[in-house]
């Protein structure tokens, strides 16, 4: 019973997670500007370039780390959920059979 806890308890701590990586992309594209000399403008466009790639790259490594932390958390929980038993016909006659010699077995006696 403390397994199922302990599963239940981490896979909504692991959505909860996943909800703060899907929320969690900060940061603006950055503006590219003109200088009037060529170098200034070539420097701040690369910084531009560089800090856009680093943008786009953080939004997919969120939604990569969010899915898998969901998933992950949805399968904690599903697996942290008690059964029920379930039992077949098979298994309710041979228990009833069971139960029935026991009785003419103690009647016997």
């Amino acid at each position: 019973m403390k397994e199922n806890l302990v599963f239940i308890v981490v896979g909504i701590v692991s959505i909860v997670l996943s909800i703060v990586c899907f929320c969690s992309v900060k940061g603006d594209l950055p503006d590219s500007y003109r200088f009037g000399a060529d170098f200034y403008t070539e420097s701040q466009n690369s910084a531009a370039a560089t800090a856009r790639n680093v943008y786009y790259l953080e939004k997919i490594t969120a939604k990569g780390f969010g899915s898998i932390l969901l998933v992950t958390g949805l399968i904690l929980v599903a697996v942290g959920l008690p059964e029920e038993e379930k039992f077949t016909t098979i298994d309710k006659t041979v228990a009833q059979n069971k139960v029935e010699e026991s009785n003419t077995e103690n009647k016997a006696e």
